[in-house]
């Protein structure tokens, strides 16, 4: 997958994003699918695509699945997160199985 600029096309990678909420991000996010079409509308500002985003039971209460174009935009979707929800994040870099392959192995 990639995405465009007006003169070139960049590869993306793919990104998760897990949050937890505090206890006044949670009073202060209002409705949360507003919210979430929100950050979605904002993310497309940065470049970013996002995939899905869900409500989580477990240690995290939010996750968000995008494609980025780089780690400097998955840090701003991240810090965005925070911002706007009170919260603390945490963000993985996705590789696909076709790619793992191709890890290099020391043996």
């Amino acid at each position: 997958m990639a995405w465009r600029s007006k003169k070139e096309v960049y590869p993306v990678s793919k990104y998760v994003t897990l949050v937890r909420l505090s206890a006044q991000g949670m009073a202060s996010m209002g409705d949360p699918k507003k919210a979430y079409d929100e950050m979605v509308e904002a993310s497309a500002r940065m470049g970013i695509n996002v995939i899905g985003g869900y409500a989580t039971l477990g240690p995290y209460d939010l996750m968000v699945l995008y494609d980025a174009p780089n780690e400097t935009a998955a840090a701003g979707m991240a810090m965005g997160l925070c911002a706007r929800m009170n919260g603390q994040a945490e963000t993985w870099t996705l590789i696909p199985p076709e790619d793992f392959g191709k890890l290099p192995v020391k043996k």
